[in-house]
């Protein structure tokens, strides 16, 4: 995948800089998780099918989906062509679902509201999840 290299962004600036040194600039390879969408807490609806991906990068650090696996999810709509279809993730704001509609968060958070967030919901139901949710997109 190529990043996005107009003229006068710094990604466009770096692949001018890099070219012009005969580097090859930045391609980026993503994991990829197709995976059904049975509800969207907020934001804009979503296809029941959707890719999401990371930064193979972060391979080991991000959450590393399997068949049969149940997870909420924050995610952001991909950019260009190529992320077309898909969503980032990564470990903030994901929670998986286990046994019991309990959750678990994959990060705990670096900030105290982060971290304020994840004792209010962690080790909860779904339910009380989904709640918390909707009532962060009310303030």
């Amino acid at each position: 995948m190529d990043l996005i290299t107009e003229p006068g962004t710094p990604e466009g600036n770096l692949a001018e800089k890099l070219e012009a040194s005969g580097e090859q600039p930045y391609r980026p390879e993503f994991t990829s998780f197709q995976v059904k969408v049975d509800e969207v807490v907020t934001g804009e609806e979503v296809a029941d099918t959707i890719n999401l991906i990371y930064n193979s990068e972060f391979k080991g650090v991000e959450p590393e989906l399997e068949p049969g696996m149940r997870i909420v999810a924050a995610v952001k709509k991909g950019v260009g062509k190529e992320q077309e279809g898909s969503y980032s993730f990564t470990r903030y704001g994901t929670y998986y679902v286990v046994e019991d509609d309990y959750v678990l968060s994959a990060f705990e958070g670096q900030t105290e509201e982060m971290k304020a967030f994840s004792r209010e919901t962690n080790g909860y139901k779904l339910d009380h999840l989904i709640a918390e949710i909707k009532a962060l997109k009310g303030n």
